[in-house]
C-alpha cells in the first residue's frame, strides 16, 4: 500500500474517533505539535523511520516526549501505529489528519507572495476578494520575496494567480527571442 493511501486511512479513522468522542480540535492540536517536533528536529524524525530501531523504544520515546502533552486518543493512537510497526508512517499521518481537519472545518489556504511585506489591512481585503470566489474561512499565507520584483502570486489549492513583474518580464523575453 502506498504511503498516501496508508497516511489517508489512518488519519481518516482517527479524525472518525475524534470526532465521535469530541476531541477533533485537541488531537488537531496534538498532530500540530507532533509536527513542529519532527520539523524541528530531523534526527527525531529520522529515529521515525529507522526500522534498525526497535519499535519498543521508539515507543519510549514517544511516551517521554509527549505523553503529558497530549491527549489519551492521540497517546493511545501513537501507541497503536508503533505496535504495528507503521511508525515510519507517523509524520505523513499526522500531515494528513492536518489535511482533512482544515477540509472538515471549512479551512482554505491562500498562499500569497509579494515583492514587499503587506499590511494586515491589505491582507484582509485580499482575503476577502478571495472569499467572494471561494467558500470557506480563508488562512492568508504571506510571505516576501524579492526576487518578484513587484506584483503578486497568490495559490489557493490547486489555482494560481501570478501577476508579478518578473513572470511578466519572463514572458516578454520569451516572446522576443
Amino acid at each position: 500500500m502506498s504511503e498516501f493511501k496508508l497516511s489517508y486511512r489512518y488519519a481518516k479513522s482517527l479524525i472518525e474517533l475524534a470526532e465521535s468522542q469530541g476531541v477533533l480540535d485537541e488531537v488537531h492540536n496534538d498532530m500540530g505539535l507532533f509536527l513542529s517536533c519532527t520539523n524541528e528536529s530531523k534526527e527525531f524524525s529520522n529515529l521515525l523511520k529507522k526500522p534498525i530501531v526497535k519499535p519498543s523504544n521508539k515507543l519510549k520515546i514517544l511516551e517521554a516526549l509527549f505523553s503529558a502533552k497530549v491527549s489519551d486518543l492521540t497517546m493511545g493512537f501513537f501507541t497503536l501505529i508503533t505496535k504495528k510497526g507503521r511508525d515510519y508512517y507517523l509524520e505523513g499521518i499526522a500531515s494528513e489528519y492536518q489535511r482533512q481537519w482544515k477540509i472538515k472545518k471549512g479551512i482554505v489556504d491562500a498562499h500569497l507572495v509579494t515583492a514587499v511585506s503587506l499590511s494586515d489591512e491589505l491582507q484582509e481585503k485580499i482575503r476577502k476578494l478571495v472569499n467572494d470566489q471561494i467558500s470557506g474561512d480563508i488562512k492568508i499565507h504571506a510571505s516576501e520575496d524579492k526576487s518578484v520584483i513587484g506584483g503578486f502570486a497568490l495559490r489557493v489549492g490547486d489555482r494560481q494567480v501570478d501577476e508579478t513583474i518578473k513572470t511578466k518580464l519572463g514572458r516578454l523575453k520569451r516572446d522576443l527571442a
